[in-house]
């Protein structure tokens, strides 16, 4: 299944003959590694967008959190236009508003192409929040899907039973509380302390992120794939910004959005085979394949999380749900 962009139907409504002499640099911030795909979907974006406008639009790129800024941090900076553009991850947006935390529910897009077509239906609705806070959404990325590092396998209910497990809201909480297993809900960066010191004995986590901490070195001997969400971040800009803009460049800009959403998507799915490949070759075992029970539990917690997203969205968060599980 293809990414259909949204804001191809944006760009449409910019038209211009010629790119208008105009020297801008905006800069991006983002808490993401420039040795990523993320750096690397950043990368062409600054390319394309140099290219459309001969080289008079730059961007410049603030990876790995270099300019101090985090989480929910971009949302206000960029709506102040303290920095033009940002990426930020959806669900630390849902303080802002709840909307975006539908990309994390457990359970609801458990492929890619679930996750595409997800994207596909929620991204007008993403659009019209970020401009009710004077930001326009100009695309999105992803991350490899959540899964579980541990020590065991995890593929039926009773594999849950007494494992201690990051967790990082509070749906993901009750997911594996509802299962039997003791969610311990963490930071990030008390990830690695807390698995040495065995405060916790597994992690819930993309491929990414067991990578980024080489799990095998910290006694994690599997890898359980179970579908559980994709991470999902937001491009958005400062619509104080993007008005100074002259047409020309605002269309520039809406395209390389689209060549940043169709970048990271690539690069993230090239990337989960290198990942794979490092854990089998460090010794950590995969597996993909919960058993009916377990997915029937799954199933479960999924409407469960849904229906408390619905309540403090609203009607829209029905009609927006129904939409999705509509296979």
């Amino acid at each position: 299944m293809k990414i259909r962009m949204f804001f191809c139907g944006v760009v449409a409504t910019i038209m211009a003959s010629s790119v208008a002499a105009q020297n801008v640099t905006w800069r991006v911030t983002s808490t993401y590694p420039s040795k990523s795909h993320v750096g690397a979907s950043f990368n062409a974006m600054a390319e394309e967008l140099s290219r459309l406008t001969d080289g008079g639009f730059v961007l410049q790129l603030n990876l790995d959190g270099s300019l101090g800024f985090k989480g929910a941090d971009n949302f206000e900076i960029v709506a102040d236009n303290v920095v033009e553009i940002a990426e930020t991850g959806a669900v630390d947006l849902t303080g802002y508003e709840q909307i975006f935390g539908v990309v994390g529910l457990p359970f609801v897009a458990p492929s890619n192409d679930d996750v595409l077509r997800m994207m596909d239906i929620v991204t007008p609705e993403f659009a019209a929040a970020f401009e009710k806070h004077d930001q326009i959404m100009i695309g999105w990325g992803s991350f490899p899907a959540v899964g579980i590092f541990g020590k065991h396998e995890i593929s039926s209910v009773d594999d849950f039973a007494g494992v201690k497990i990051r967790t990082y809201d509070s749906f993901s909480a009750s997911a594996f509380s509802d299962v039997g297993a003791s969610p311990v809900q963490l930071a990030w960066s008390d990830v690695v302390s807390s698995l040495s010191s065995g405060v916790i004995d597994a992690v819930l986590t993309s491929s990414f992120g067991g990578a980024a901490i080489k799990a095998w070195d910290l006694g994690i001997t599997d890898f359980s794939e179970i579908g559980y969400s994709t991470p999902i971040t937001l491009l958005h800009v400062s619509k104080e910004a993007f008005d100074d803009l002259s047409p020309e460049y605002q269309n520039a800009l809406l395209k390389a959005g689209d060549v940043y959403t169709q970048t990271n998507w690539k690069e993230s799915l090239a990337a989960i085979d290198g990942f794979k490949a490092s854990f089998r070759e460090h010794g950590i075992a995969i597996h993909d394949k919960p058993n009916d029970d377990l997915k029937a539990r799954f199933t479960e917690i999924s409407e469960t999380a849904a229906s408390e997203w619905i309540k403090a969205v609203g009607p829209t968060g029905a009609e927006l749900f129904q939409a999705i599980k509509e296979k």
